[in-house]
């Protein structure tokens, strides 16, 4: 997904890196949802990212309701007013006109697919932002526990 978006990051001079962990577990999952879960929190990093960095992480965290694996977005764009935070996954939800929007018309859907994905694969969607800084989302798997543990 990474990959897929690169060009318009390099095209609007924002620097695209990732750090992926080869040692999660299992977590159980329908690749194309996951894939276009993610792939819409890279475009709209894109389209709120005037310039700067977006960052794609995957890490396990440890938690007391048990071990979850997240794929992390961060970027340094516009960030979410707080008012509108509680809005953000409800459809038809939009923050207006962006910079540079060449990947996608916004039709304010995304990110309630984004939590509709999640909560379909028992998982859920957190976010962290703070105005004029950037963005965070965590899209949060529950690990699956093999014969061995």
């Amino acid at each position: 997904m990474v990959r897929l978006v690169g060009d318009e990051g390099v095209m609007k001079g924002i620097k695209i890196t990732s750090h992926l962990s080869d040692t999660l577990p299992v977590i159980r999952a329908n690749v194309a949802y996951v894939g276009q879960a993610l792939l819409n929190l890279l475009v709209n990093a894109l389209e709120h990212t005037p310039s700067g960095t977006i960052e794609v992480k995957t890490y396990l965290k440890k938690e007391e309701a048990g071990d979850k694996v997240v794929i992390e977005v961060k970027d340094s764009g516009t960030g979410i007013d707080p008012d509108r935070m509680d809005s953000i996954f409800e459809p038809l939800t939009s923050f207006g006109k962006t910079q540079g929007r060449v990947l996608s018309v916004n039709a304010g859907m995304g990110l309630h697919f984004v939590k509709r994905i999640m909560e379909a694969h028992e998982g859920e969607v957190r976010v962290r932002s703070v105005l004029g800084e950037g963005t965070v989302f965590f899209l949060v798997f529950p690990a699956i526990k093999t014969a061995s543990e």
